[in-house]
């Protein structure tokens, strides 16, 4: 979707699914290309043209909801103003509703579906940590005539949008769509020649031939190959050889990790710092621990080509303001400089670490035990959740760029479970006495 003053361009997949008569439709698509707007496009149609007509859009997160009614909302006031003879009655964050009966509801996924209806919409739904509920939950709106349609980008072979969309035998009522970077008009310089003849080609080859300077920094810049492919690709990894299987990595994400200033009295910060051996970049992850309840990432930095120096300050003024319990940094091979500094200038605060094979080993599995025993909340960021899948069993590196998957994992070395300790049997040696 482009903007053009006042009036919206819609890309040819948007427009064709505004019109599609469909009841139950599954689309895979890459990242950025404009879903969410055909979503509320098709919803605020419909609105207008059919008296109490009613969508729920369902979404990953309150924003990516407030979302789709931003979107409504502006289209609704591009329209001519002899085009909008169905007025808008009410207009909230979650919900706009006009004079014909009609409205448009989105709310976050967490929210549900309990004593609510109308035609739904799931947006990212392969990325739900509740899916299977929210799908049965759904199956009485369908019953009663409402459509159902499903978007996302994948998230592996694993939950039910991959489900849905690769059996068709069980889910024949679906009709499924797929919208690859080459089928947008913004990633590609040829969208015509892009859709006749990207399919011939490997990655690399497509993004030389077709893609715009903006789609080949992305691609260039991207983790791995594969996690391109699934973001922009429309393509499943599979979670084989992953020491972190998806499942695993979205059990720990959240969208609502609680806000920690620096300087916080409830807890301890922890940091941790990698020194990248690919692609010239610094990760810098800062975890809080609570005295009670679940430890989380606070904020994660990954910061390319920098030099020495500023590498050194940034780590530094971190710790000024944070004033972290610990600080693990790899002082492996490039590294070393880095740890050595900032251990004369801080003394035990710091502690450099060697990525031995043993190292690696222990940091990982204690990162992994972190989030399977739900100790370790993430945002959902999209490189660190492409990273930590890269991470190889048995090697315990990426098949690509890791640099933020071992920010995280130095983070969390100092952290552990809180599971309960077992008290030993046997009697007080003073019940007896009167202190």
């Amino acid at each position: 979707m482009e903007r053009k003053r006042d009036t919206y361009t819609c890309y040819p997949y948007q427009f064709a699914f505004l019109f599609l008569r469909d009841r139950f439709t599954i689309t895979v698509k890459a990242r950025q290309v404009g879903f969410s707007y055909a979503f509320a496009m098709r919803g605020l149609y419909r609105a207008l043209d059919s008296p109490n007509y009613s969508a729920l859009y369902l979404s990953l997160n309150q924003r990516d909801a407030e979302e789709k009614i931003r979107y409504a909302r502006l289209l609704y006031h591009s329209l001519p103003k002899e085009k909008r003879k169905v007025r808008l009655v009410r207009d909230s964050l979650q919900e706009i509703a006009f004079s014909n009966g009609s409205r448009l509801l989105s709310l976050p996924c967490s929210a549900g579906l309990r004593g609510k209806s109308g035609h739904l919409f799931l947006d990212e739904f392969a990325h739900f940590r509740e899916d299977e509920e929210i799908f049965i939950a759904a199956l009485p709106l369908a019953s009663r005539g409402y459509e159902v349609h499903i978007a996302s980008t994948p998230l592996g072979k694993r939950g039910l949008f991959y489900e849905i969309y690769t059996n068709e035998e069980k889910y024949s009522q679906y009709r499924r769509f797929r919208i690859p970077w080459w089928h947008c008009p913004v990633f590609v310089t040829d969208l015509q020649r892009a859709m006749e003849e990207a399919e011939k080609f490997t990655t690399e080859e497509r993004v030389e031939r077709f893609g715009t300077p903006a789609l080949k920094e992305i691609f260039y810049t991207f983790p791995t190959i594969e996690g391109f492919q699934q973001e922009y690709e429309c393509s499943f990894i599979s979670d084989e050889g992953a020491f972190f299987p998806y499942d695993t990595i979205l059990k720990a994400v959240s969208d609502e990790l609680p806000l920690v200033p620096a300087g916080a009295k409830t807890g301890y910060f922890y940091l941790g710092v990698d020194i990248g051996r690919t692609r010239d970049a610094t990760a810098i992850a800062l975890v809080f621990q609570p005295f009670s309840g679940f430890s989380h990432l606070v904020n994660l930095e990954i910061l390319y080509k920098l030099p020495f120096n500023e590498a050194f300050q940034r780590v530094d003024n971190l710790i000024k303001l944070y004033r972290p319990l610990k600080v693990y940094i790899d002082r492996t091979g490039m590294g070393m400089p880095l740890a050595e500094e900032l251990e004369r200038r801080w003394g035990k605060v710091v502690e450099g670490v060697y990525f031995g094979t043993q190292n690696k080993e222990a940091m990982m599995t204690n990162l992994r035990s972190l989030m399977e025993r739900g100790d370790l909340r993430i945002p959902r960021h999209s490189e660190l959740i492409l990273q930590l899948h890269g991470i190889e069993r048995g090697s315990y590196s990426g098949r690509g760029h890791d640099d933020a998957a071992w920010a995280l994992a130095l983070a969390c070395a100092g952290l552990r479970g809180r599971g309960s300790i077992e008290v030993a049997g046997g009697e007080s040696l003073f019940k007896d006495f009167s202190l």
